[in-house]
């Protein structure tokens, strides 16, 4: 697993806990533990590893279209 698929993950949590308005704040809790796992793995990851080697997956991730020109 990538640093930009953690993070994707992360953001996708966070969606999936403010729509479930229903949601008891046990399982709020325990998405948002999990967003956060997977934000801090997209950091230690993203820090690790050479950015440019994963700069088109970024680019996928923030909603960038990647032209080489």
């Amino acid at each position: 697993m990538t640093a930009p698929y953690h993070y994707k993950r992360a953001e996708e949590i966070l969606a999936e806990i403010e729509a479930a308005n229903a949601a008891s704040n046990e399982t709020q809790t325990a998405r948002a533990i999990q967003a956060q796992a997977h934000a801090i793995l997209a950091l230690a990851a993203a820090t690790a590893i050479d950015p440019g080697c994963q700069r088109h997956e970024w680019h996928d991730v923030a909603g960038v279209r990647y032209t080489d020109t």
